[in-house]
């Protein structure tokens, strides 16, 4: 199942994917009168029985005698909001592909985590806004996956359990920022300033369930920027599969339903082609099977 949040008149509704569209189930409920959750966010909240609620709702929906097809919109008409717009965690791994690590020169030895805020989300369609101090924006095309199951100390043998699904992920990245405050010392790289500003996150544009694609191995990742592409990988090449990430993201740490984990990108970003993204350029982030997440730059 494909489920979205979607834009109606300034409300968000909730909406699922079908061939002929968006089906919109926070209008369609009426028609049943059953209450559905009215967000993929209320969903996670108990989303084994969301899933199945929603799932013996469509069938009384489209048999309804007062079934509107209004319910139903053109996928390519809607303003989707990102999936999840308010995790209590972003959790993010740093340099999780081999093809990656082989651009950086180095292999981490277990998943390295740094977080983003709620304020970096931003949905399909929304600018990416790049900062004043920054000349060298990048992209990341990476899969992301959802928590659906609170859990601490997971193991990896039980970690797909606590996955609700998969979405797109694009971490924008300003590269050189990497360095201020801590040039010339042995601090590492500045993280926030490089990554932690707002619009840095842009997120869908569905929640693909776990059911959809049991196994994440092998998908394509996929970044195209004004139809070029950048980047070009498979999921097999990721150093820690997602069950190593989420029994290591819960170590001492639980999980709550909502938050998400984005798994690391693939060779090709721009700090190590030397393209980084200008203003109007139009990025497209695409993982097999997850959807097509597009998103414009913008200067400020």
């Amino acid at each position: 199942m494909r489920l979205a949040n979607f834009m109606v008149d300034g409300s968000t509704h909730l909406g699922v994917l079908l061939a002929g569209g968006v089906l919109d189930l926070t209008a369609a409920s009426e028609s049943i009168s059953t209450k559905l959750p009215t967000s993929v966010e209320e969903a996670l909240q108990n989303w084994g029985y969301a899933l199945l609620q929603i799932q013996s709702s469509l069938k009384l929906i489209s048999s309804a005698p007062d079934f509107s097809p209004k319910s139903l919109r053109r996928a390519d008409t809607v303003k989707f909001a990102p999936p999840v717009r308010n995790p209590s965690k972003i959790l993010c791994v740093y340099v999780n592909y081999r093809s990656h690590g082989q651009e950086v020169g180095s292999i981490p030895t277990e998943p390295v985590f740094f977080f983003k805020h709620p304020n970096c989300i931003i949905g399909d369609g929304d600018d990416v806004l790049v900062p004043k101090y920054s000349t060298r924006p990048d992209h990341e095309v990476e899969l992301g996956l959802v928590i659906g199951k609170k859990g601490k100390d997971i193991k990896a043998s039980q970690a797909y359990d606590h996955v609700a699904g998969y979405t797109v992920f694009n971490d924008i990245s300003f590269r050189d920022a990497m360095k201020r405050g801590v040039e010339g010392t042995t601090l590492g790289r500045n993280l926030y300033k490089a990554k932690v500003a707002d619009t840095s996150l842009p997120m869908g544009p569905f929640l693909v369930s776990r059911e959809e694609i049991p196994n994440p191995y092998p998908l394509k990742l996929t970044l195209k920027v004004n139809g070029e592409v950048r980047q070009k990988g498979v999921t097999d090449d990721m150093i820690f599969k997602v069950p190593e990430l989420v029994a290591s993201a819960s170590e001492d740490n639980t999980l709550l339903p909502g938050d998400v984990i984005s798994t690391g990108t693939c060779s090709g970003v721009g700090l190590y082609t030397g393209k980084y993204l200008k203003d109007g350029d139009l990025i497209e982030a695409e993982v097999e099977k997850v959807g097509v997440l597009r998103n414009k730059v913008k200067t400020q």
